[in-house]
This record gives C-alpha cells, sequence and structure tokens, in this order.
C-alpha cells in the first residue's frame, strides 16, 4: 500500500488533520456476543421484509421496503427492529486502532454503536468522542475543545429512535424528507472538507450515499484538499476516474488501511499531534516540587495559554505597522517600538511587586477603544516575566479561557500566577467561572485585564465586584507624549508631520474619548485625516478579490467578533492556503490571520474593529450597497458556530438598522435574508419589531403585528424578556397614538401587566423607567380630567391612587438603580406635572388631610413644599406621615434625607435613627443603605460605614451607578466644604489624599483634578479637595494642588 497513501495524507493523519468518513463498509468486522454481524443496505432491506412484509418485495430498494414496513407496522416497530440489529456489534481490533490516532473529525452514515465502543474502551485514546446526531448538539462547545472528537451521525443513530423529531435515515434519497433538524451536520462536512482532507472508508462506488456526497463536494470547485477514497473493489476504471475528481483512490478494505497507518505512522508522532509540551519548557520551573501537569493542561500550554518567560521570541513587525495597529506577537515590544505608559509602572507595583496582595485579584485597565490597552497588557507583561521573573501566562488572540486549566495551573504554581487576560467582557462568562472555581480552592493569583469604557459601564456588573483595582488609560502625559515623537522621529514614521515644530506635533497628541492614540498615530504616520487614510487603504487594495475579501472581513470585524476563514471560504470560495498563496501579499498590512480556538479554525481581522467600522460605513457609499454586503454575509453564516452566531445576532440589531436603513424595503430583505439562515425566527421577529419602532416613520401596529410573531415563533411554554419589554414599549406608544378612550386603556392595561411581570429580577431599569412613563402619560390625562373643579370624588381618587404608583414605581427603581439618569428624568417629569396643575396640588392637600397614612402621597406633598421653601411644614407633613406609617421605609429615607439638608449636627443622632430603618441588611434599598454609610462615615461608627460600602461595592449595579457621586458635604453656611491634604498614595490613574481633618486617606480620580501637571500624580503635592460619596466610599472632586 506504500506506492498508494501518499506522504502528504500520512503527514495529515498524524498532525490530526484530516477528516475520517465511515460507510456501512467499515462496520464490517465488528460483531456480537452472540456472533450477530453487520448488515449491509441489501441485507437490511430483506430483513425488514422478512420481519414486516413476508418476505415480499425484495427486488425493491431499502427506501421502499421500509416504507411499505412503517405503513404496517408503524415508525417506531420498524426502528426497534433496526435497533435489534445494529446494537449488538462490538468493535474488532481494527476498529480499536481508529482511536489511538488523532482525527479533525468523523462522519458516518452509520446507526451503530462500534465507534463510540472503541472510544469508551481504549485507554490509549487521543480524544473524547463526542457524538453530534442534530441540529445543536453542543456543537460550539465541541468544537471549542480541542479534546474533544466531533462525530457527526448523518443518519441518526440507534440510541435516539424514540424521537420522533429524529428518525433514522436509511438512504441519501431520504435525507431530503427527514432534514428537520439535520440541515446543518452535512453543511459541517462542506464547511471542513474546503480546508481539510476527507478519507472515506466504507463504501461502495455503486453506493448512493458516496455519489451524492462525492457530487456535493466535487460542486465546491478546485479550492479544496485532495480527498480518499478507500474501496476494496476499486476497478482500473474507477481509480482513474477518482483520480480525475481530485480523489485518490486506495483498492483496499478500510481493516487493511487502518492496519498500514498503525504500522506507518509511528505512536510517538502521534503523541506529539497531542500538543504536550516539553519536558525542558521554562513553566516547569515555576511550578511546586514534585508537581505534574495534567495532559489537558499541557496541550493549553502548548496552544492557547502562552508562558512569557525571558527567552521567548516573536515575528518581527515593521514600525510603521506597529503604530498602526498590525502587531500581533511580540514585535513591538522585544524592538521596544512602544512607549512607556504610567499606567503600566503602576499595575506592575500593585499586582506583581506588592507583596500584601494574595488570594484572588483583578487588575482592570480601562479606556476607549484604540486607546493602546492591549500594548499596555503586553509590556506589563513582559516586564513581569522578564524582569522580575514572575509567573507570566497570556491567553493568545482567538483562545478560550477554561477556568478549570487555569485553575490547575494556578494552584501548582510555586509562586503567584500573573494572568494576562486581553478583554474581560469578550469572556464575561468564563471569567466569572473562574471567579467562582476560586471560592472554595483559594491561590494567588492576580488577573490582569483590560476593557472598553462603554462596554464595562453596560455589561461589567457581574465582574465589577472582584476587581481589585482600576486604572484609566486616557490621555497621553508630556513625558509620553515626548517619548512617543521621539521613536516616531527615529523609525522615520512621522510622515508629513516630520516638517512641522515640536508643539504642533505635541498638540496633535491631545487625545479625547473620539480621537484615541490609533487614530492619532494614523495620521501621524500618513499626514492625513483618519478616514481618508483608511478609505485610501481600501481603495489600493488589488486585486479585485482582495479588497472583496478585505470588506467581507470588515463587514463583520467591525461587531467585534471573529472572522471564521471558513465562513470567508463560503462567501468567496478562498480557503487559508489560497490566501497565503494569492492575497497575503496585498492583504498584509491590513488583515491579520489568527487560529480562533472556539471554532478550531483560522480565523481573519482586520487592524482594529474602529478600522473596520470606518470601512464598512465610507466605502460602501449607499445604503443599497450596504444592505446588498450585509446579506451576502448573512446568507452563509453557518450558526452552529458561537462567532457566526454572535455575528448574526449584531448584524440584525432592529436600533442599528434603523439607523442605516430608511427605507423599510432593504431592511425587509435583510430579515428575509436573516429567516433563510435557520436562526430561531422569534429572535428575527423580535428585532424586525425593534427596527419598526425605532424607524423615523414607525408603523406601529405593523411593529404591534410583529412582535406577537415573535411571541408566536418561541417554544411553547417559553417566555422572553427582551421581547415582553419590546411589546410592552409597542403598547405603551400605541397608547399614545391612539385617540379613543377605550383603545388607550386597553393598550396601557397590556403594557402596565408587562411592566409589573418585568420590574422583578431584572438587572437594569428598562422595566421600571418604561413603567414610569406609562403611568405618566396616564398622569398627563388624569390632570387633565380634574383640571377644573367639578371633578367628582371618584376621579380624584383615581388621581390620587396614580400618583402614589408613580412615587411607588420611581422610589422602588432608584432604590435598586440608584442615580439612574431615566428615573430621575421621571422624578422630575412627576414633580413639574403636579406643580403646574393647582388643581392637582389642591387634590394633593385635600388627600392627605383626609387621610395621611398615605407614604407616597405624604412624600409628595412634602416635596412640594420643599419647592416654595417651607422646610418646616414639609418636615411637620413627614413626622406626621410617621406618626400613622411608623414602619415606612420611604418615610424614614424621605425624613433623613431632610435632616441631612440642614447640616445640623445635632440632628445626627435622629438621623441615623431614621436611616437605620429605611432597609433591612443586606436588601435592595441600595440608596437608603449609601445614605446610611455615608452618615456613618461623617457622625458614627467608621467600621459600620466601611461594612456597609464595602455591601454596595458587590451589589448587583452598572459600574458607572457605583462610581456616580452623591452627598456632597455642606457647611452651615450651605456651600461645600473645602478640606486640604497631602497626595499620599500615588497611582497612575488614582491617588488617596491623606486629610488630618478626616483622619483618613481619601480615594481621587485623576479626572477630578482641576489642575493636573502633565507629568501627572505625584506624592507629597498638597492639595485641597471637595468630599463626596460613591457606592465605593468616600471621594475626592474639585481637587486642586496647592502650589
Amino acid at each position: 500500500m506504500d506506492d498508494m497513501v501518499k506522504p502528504w495524507i500520512l503527514e495529515k493523519i498524524a498532525q490530526g488533520k484530516a477528516i475520517l468518513f465511515l460507510g456501512a463498509g467499515a462496520a464490517y468486522g465488528s460483531k456480537g456476543l452472540q456472533n450477530e454481524l453487520p448488515l449491509s443496505g441489501f441485507g437490511l432491506r430483506d430483513a425488514i421484509s422478512d420481519q414486516f412484509l413476508g418476505g415480499e418485495e425484495k427486488h425493491k430498494t431499502l427506501v421502499q421496503v421500509a416504507d411499505y414496513a412503517k405503513h404496517e407496522a408503524g415508525l417506531p416497530e420498524v426502528q426497534q427492529f433496526i435497533k435489534k440489529k445494529f446494537y449488538p456489534l462490538y468493535p474488532s481490533d481494527f476498529h480499536k486502532l481508529i482511536p489511538t490516532f488523532r482525527w479533525h473529525s468523523i462522519f458516518t452514515t452509520n446507526y451503530d454503536l462500534v465507534i463510540e465502543r472503541a472510544y469508551a474502551n481504549s485507554s490509549s485514546r487521543m480524544q473524547e468522542l463526542a457524538p453530534i446526531i442534530r441540529d445543536g448538539d453542543n456543537f460550539s462547545e465541541v468544537m471549542s475543545d480541542i479534546n474533544f472528537l466531533p462525530y457527526f451521525k448523518l443518519h441518526g443513530c440507534i440510541n435516539t429512535i424514540n424521537d420522533q423529531d429524529l428518525p433514522l435515515i436509511l438512504a441519501s434519497e431520504e435525507y431530503a424528507k427527514h432534514k428537520k433538524n439535520r440541515t446543518r451536520l452535512f453543511r459541517h462536512l462542506s464547511d471542513f472538507g474546503r480546508e481539510h482532507p476527507i478519507i472515506f472508508c466504507g463504501y461502495q462506488l455503486s453506493d448512493p450515499n458516496v455519489q451524492q456526497i462525492m457530487f456535493d463536494l466535487s460542486d465546491m470547485g478546485i479550492h479544496r484538499p485532495t480527498y480518499m477514497l478507500v474501496d476494496p473493489g476499486l476497478g482500473k476504471y474507477d481509480m482513474k476516474m477518482w483520480a480525475g475528481q481530485r480523489v485518490d483512490p486506495i483498492k483496499a478494505t478500510f481493516e487493511d488501511f487502518i492496519s498500514f497507518l498503525n504500522v506507518k505512522i509511528d505512536k510517538q508522532k502521534r503523541i506529539l499531534a497531542k500538543l504536550a509540551i516539553s519536558d525542558l519548557s521554562p513553566i516547569f520551573k515555576h511550578l511546586k516540587p514534585q508537581i505534574a501537569l495534567s495532559e489537558q493542561l499541557q496541550t493549553y500550554l502548548n496552544t492557547e495559554l502562552e508562558h512569557v518567560y525571558p527567552g521567548l521570541s516573536g515575528a518581527g513587525v515593521k514600525p510603521i505597522d506597529f503604530y498602526r495597529g498590525l502587531d500581533s506577537d511580540w514585535g513591538g515590544i522585544l524592538q521596544n517600538l512602544d512607549i512607556k505608559r504610567r499606567v503600566s509602572d503602576q499595575v506592575i507595583i500593585d499586582s506583581i511587586i506588592d507583596n500584601a496582595i494574595e488570594g484572588v485579584n483583578t487588575f482592570l485597565v480601562k479606556g476607549y477603544a484604540g486607546s493602546g490597552k492591549s500594548t499596555v497588557l503586553k509590556r506589563v507583561a513582559w516586564y513581569a516575566a522578564h524582569d522580575l521573573g514572575a509567573t507570566v501566562v497570556r491567553l493568545r488572540e482567538g483562545a478560550v479561557l477554561r477556568p478549570t486549566l487555569i485553575k490547575e495551573l494556578a494552584l501548582k504554581c510555586e509562586s503567584k500566577l500573573i494572568f494576562i487576560l486581553d478583554d474581560a467582557i469578550a469572556s464575561a462568562d468564563d471569567l466569572s467561572k473562574l471567579y467562582r472555581a476560586f471560592e472554595y480552592e483559594p491561590a494567588n493569583i492576580s488577573i490582569l485585564t483590560s476593557a472598553r469604557n462603554n462596554e464595562w459601564n453596560q455589561f461589567g456588573d457581574d465582574l465589577d465586584r472582584f476587581v481589585t483595582s482600576e486604572y484609566e488609560l486616557s490621555t497621553l502625559t508630556d513625558l509620553e507624549i515626548t517619548e512617543l515623537i521621539d521613536k516616531l522621529q527615529k523609525h522615520n514614521c512621522l510622515g508629513n508631520f516630520k516638517n512641522n515644530n515640536i508643539d504642533d506635533i505635541r498638540t496633535h497628541f491631545n487625545l479625547s474619548a473620539d480621537r484615541q492614540l490609533l487614530v492619532a498615530l494614523h495620521e501621524a504616520t500618513s499626514g492625513k485625516p483618519f478616514e481618508e487614510i483608511v478609505l485610501h487603504e481600501y481603495s489600493r487594495v488589488v486585486p479585485v478579490e482582495a479588497q472583496i475579501l478585505y470588506m467581507d472581513v470588515c463587514t463583520l470585524n467591525r461587531l467585534d467578533v471573529p472572522v471564521r476563514v471558513g465562513l470567508i471560504s463560503r462567501i468567496s470560495g478562498i480557503g487559508i492556503e489560497q490566501f497565503r498563496n494569492r492575497f497575503f501579499a496585498p492583504l498584509e498590512h491590513v488583515v491579520k490571520v489568527y487560529m480562533d480556538y472556539e471554532s478550531r479554525d483560522y480565523a481573519f481581522k482586520a487592524r482594529h474593529s474602529l478600522i473596520a467600522k470606518f470601512v464598512f460605513e465610507h466605502a460602501l457609499k449607499t445604503p443599497n450597497e450596504k444592505a446588498d454586503q450585509i446579506i451576502r454575509v448573512l446568507e452563509h453564516l453557518n450558526l452552529e458556530y458561537s462567532a457566526d452566531s454572535e455575528a448574526f445576532s449584531h448584524l440584525i440589531k432592529g436600533k442599528q438598522l434603523a439607523e442605516i436603513f430608511g427605507d423599510k424595503a432593504l431592511a425587509n430583505k435583510i430579515y428575509e435574508a436573516a429567516s433563510r439562515t435557520g436562526a430561531n425566527m422569534h429572535y428575527i421577529f423580535h428585532q424586525k419589531a425593534v427596527y419598526e419602532l425605532n424607524h423615523a416613520g414607525c408603523d406601529t401596529k405593523a411593529a404591534l403585528s410583529i412582535i406577537l410573531s415573535a411571541e408566536k415563533s418561541l417554544t411553547e411554554g417559553r417566555t422572553d424578556r427582551a421581547i415582553l419589554h419590546t411589546k410592552a414599549m409597542i403598547y405603551k406608544k400605541l397608547a399614545r397614538e391612539s385617540r379613543a378612550i377605550l383603545e388607550i386603556e386597553k393598550y396601557r392595561t397590556e403594557a402596565r401587566i408587562i411592566f409589573d411581570r418585568l420590574v422583578t429580577g431584572n438587572k437594569d431599569s428598562r422595566a421600571y423607567n418604561g413603567l414610569a412613563e406609562l403611568q405618566l402619560d396616564e398622569l398627563e390625562d388624569r390632570i387633565n380630567a380634574i383640571s377644573d373643579d367639578s371633578s367628582d370624588d371618584l376621579t380624584n381618587r383615581a388621581f390620587i391612587e396614580l400618583v402614589k404608583k408613580i412615587e411607588a414605581t420611581i422610589y422602588n427603581g432608584l432604590q435598586k438603580f440608584p442615580s439612574d439618569e431615566y428615573l430621575l428624568t421621571r422624578q422630575e417629569n412627576l414633580a413639574l406635572k403636579l406643580q403646574d396643575s393647582g388643581r392637582a396640588k389642591k387634590i394633593l392637600e385635600e388627600a392627605y388631610r383626609s387621610n395621611n397614612s398615605s407614604e407616597f402621597v405624604t412624600i409628595r406633598l412634602a416635596r412640594q413644599r420643599l419647592t416654595v421653601e417651607d422646610y418646616e411644614d414639609a418636615e411637620k407633613i413627614l413626622r406626621t406621615g410617621l406618626v400613622h406609617n411608623p414602619n415606612s421605609k420611604p418615610l424614614h429615607l424621605e425624613l433623613a434625607k431632610h435632616l441631612i439638608s440642614f447640616n445640623d449636627d445635632h440632628k445626627n443622632i435622629e438621623i441615623e435613627h431614621h436611616l437605620k430603618r429605611s432597609f433591612s441588611p443586606s436588601d435592595a434599598n441600595y440608596d437608603a443603605q449609601f445614605w446610611y454609610a455615608r452618615h456613618q462615615y461623617l457622625h458614627g461608627d467608621r467600621g459600620k460605614s466601611k461594612e456597609t460600602f464595602a455591601f454596595l461595592k458587590k451589589a448587583r449595579m452598572s459600574p458607572w451607578q457605583k462610581n456616580a457621586l452623591h452627598g456632597k458635604t455642606v457647611g452651615p453656611d450651605g456651600q461645600d466644604i473645602v478640606y486640604r491634604g497631602t497626595i499620599s498614595q500615588e497611582h497612575v490613574s488614582f491617588c488617596f489624599i491623606r486629610c488630618a481633618e478626616l483622619n483618613d486617606s481619601i480615594f481621587a480620580h485623576s479626572a477630578k483634578f482641576e489642575n493636573l501637571p502633565g507629568e501627572g500624580l505625584k506624592t507629597n503635592v498638597d492639595v485641597s479637595f471637595k468630599l463626596s460619596f460613591s457606592m465605593r466610599g468616600p471621594t475626592a472632586h474639585a481637587v486642586a494642588i496647592i502650589f
């Protein structure tokens, strides 16, 4: 067989990059404990005929005979019979050789359990078999773990015959009839087959299974590897025909072939394919004595988790490319092209040098897109490993955070493990699992990570409580600007700026949220505006196929999702080898290639998502071009891959499409294309409803019809909170648009029912805000109804009840989401509506006089007194309310806040009394607990204050809510108190100010300094400041350096 099996296929098999495709003949040799033997297609046909048709119709096909049998006995009986025939089969010795190799994947049209049993009973198996029988079946999870071997059973399995939605397929001609739940299985084969060789074993040339599959794969064109067909029945002309279709024919049985491979491919070479690390790896010197690493961790360290050590090498990078964002390796660091950022030193001091830090600690570098976060983390990692000898590992680009393996490494290290994770939000779920993994088995590990400011504020609430220190990567200091200009000059990368005076260049590097370092460097190295640079690059990409590929990459990469080579191959027919041969040169300065371990596929990305966004928005001139491009990508997504699924969800986001497409016909085309992807229709309908709701020419009744379709598309018994929220918003808008009273009431009732349901367990304030808006709309109508003195008592009572409901909604929302800007706006709207209506004020007064036990009527009336500066009566109203309702938490809090406003130390004991009664320990009344913690800090027990602030820091609320400042300290004259102190601890983006008057060190962020010098924060500098509080504790603001 040496002359038939070529060296290239042996190498692919040895590397674990070949696909095994097994037909009925591959089961030959297996047998049962009672000597049962596998059946061929003809044998199965005859057996079914004998069992169900009295031996008749054997001259017809298997499918026809099976159909007759199903009609006679029913599908379950026929499938039970098939299971009875195939279940007894056990693997032969040669089947047991299959697990001793690594395979990219295995496909089969067999139903038996021969392969499953071969793997289960093999102690030397290279992978864990993971059967995939239907669409989904944890495909994404299987592909993301290199130790799993995806095993696709295209025609079903005898283990699932009781699933009526997944009947056994007896031949390929039945596939169309039973394709439900299997539409993506063959698609995986064609996707994999573009990059990996397929070895067909156990098929005869006349087998319709292999004929159909080969036809489909050959139809893909020439851009695929050569395949192999192993068949003992091949003749001379068969060999010629297959060779002409780029299929190497091997005349042999499957047993002969696998036995040949076992002899030909050295076992040691197969073990190397498992990617175990060398015994000489420098990681071993960091481990505890006599400790071994698991096989899985060794593989992880050899693929996805990079050990950073002094001898680490990396590919070089051209300086001009580095400064334009094209550096995925260590070239920029090794060539010292980056500049020293002050934040780097501080992160190193806090996370590595500080020996007092023990346990699990997280250090977060925040900044806007393009601010240089990734480079800072690389520099920190390099310095920690090279200069400090620390144990440093870094998650590679495209790698998957695997909590159990990171935990294993941390527990086995002699010293603290430094784990570098670029982009915390992208790995948020796995990072949360990592924190939980250390809860009962702690280790010393410093997690150094990064996040974009806006993404952290929106999605970082679950991670925020684990962060030990935050660092802001914002503007460049004078020293950093000087160093950057020197390096740009040294490497001749100043472009047209080289003739400018130094002050103009320095001004160019004054950054802002809208103009980050990446943008400034592009403009400096090219001497043109950023948009012009990006468009010029795009226009110069040749040939046109390369330009099209670049646009495909940008269309997805602007959404910050991996762009799989398999996907681009489906869209354009360009695989990784063709890319390397034809398009690497024209695209090497604008596109990176890396391994995406979650999909086991290479992936493309633009230099930065900012650049991809500009290319998509500006190179595609018209909405029609943008729609065509989105549709083109949608039609080729494989939603079994998590990257494609994430891209899909972003591509059809209703709000984004409403901003891009004013023409609804274009958006409808996009949603029609989305519906052909096999995605869940409820999500598509939901986003289409969101598009309609946010469109300038919204047809609200059409939006309602679409959102109802979304609900109907959900699995029976399932609800979706996002769909419910959109539905409530549509009803609210319909109520506003309606003129008929009954219709208005109907829509408001529908919306109210949904909002009341959603406020429970919500992670953000949207439901509270929506409900408050709805109630305020109704209040507007109620105010109109009582606008004259003729309104009856029932109408007035209804008005009062509504005011109480609105107050309760806003109060409950603000307790759970303190400082929420939307709810504060609703609160202000309520006050204005009631203040502007003389009749409303009168009714409130009457309601209070007749029943002053209503807490929210009491609060509203007291606030109205405060607006006219009648402080004495406001206090009297609140105290009377507490007499009638002594356990009212809202009233206790309101009175406490009122008393605090007097800045009278004689009232401190009473204030503490009311604040204590405004919440229960560890409840969700966060605003009340905030004021209690503040009061204890200023006037009571600092220990209780610290304890309460620690609880609030860990509470489930967004980071921006935790950082918002309130409760400023004011003197008896009503003016802000100005304190003095000295900077005692200097960090990059924050410091601590030692204040003798407060007897404490107060946190101060650099953004709160009014006259921060160019060199940044320095210790032993005298400052003045004002004091407020966040959910984390006392915070200085309006900080001024005293010169």
